[in-house]
């Protein structure tokens, strides 16, 4: 039940609900837990040792010319305040989070999945990014394409101290 909490599809099955026909798509919803907790060593090479045949497999459903298929991620940046186990409050961390989070977006819009991991690895995941390994996921099988940041913000919850950092991307052909 480790899943149990788990909300990165609710508001986007309502958004697709919405402006898609009823009934005209399907979701097949793929849960990525933590890669520091599951992998022998934090790097790339390890997971895609691990992941590899499943990613192949889902690369291909996902490229398969006669398919329209939207891949969607629903997911969250930078956690940040005593929150999420720092001892700080997160206006201490935000400028260090969002610049992290800033260039895990810039890598993700050009594809390049080795920076991504690159700057996860560099700061040991101290910031809490939640989304990274649905985006090291999505890294992985995605068709040639360029992403475009469409926005940034960061949410405060003035109560614990602390903060979230999220994003809208667009990728297209």
């Amino acid at each position: 039940f480790d899943h149990r909490s788990e909300h990165s599809i609710e508001f986007q099955t309502l958004f697709l609900g919405h402006i898609l026909k009823k009934d005209s798509f399907a979701i097949v919803p793929i849960l990525c837990g933590s890669l520091h907790a599951s992998l022998p060593e934090y790097s790339r090479g390890a997971y895609l040792a691990k992941a590899g045949p499943f990613l192949k497999e889902l690369g291909e459903i996902v490229n398969e010319p006669e398919k329209n298929t939207l891949l969607m991620a629903g997911v969250d940046f930078s956690h940040i305040g005593p929150k999420f186990g720092h001892e700080m409050p997160a206006e201490y961390l935000e400028n260090q989070s969002e610049g992290h989070d800033r260039r895990l977006l810039k890598y993700l819009s050009v594809l390049d999945a080795d920076c991504f991991w690159e700057e996860s690895i560099k700061v040991n995941d101290r910031f809490n990014v939640c989304g990274f390994s649905a985006l090291a996921c999505l890294l992985e099988v995605i068709p040639l394409c360029r992403g475009e940041v469409l926005d940034y913000q960061v949410w405060h919850e003035e109560a614990t101290r602390s903060a979230v950092g999220f994003a809208g991307v667009v990728f297209t052909s």
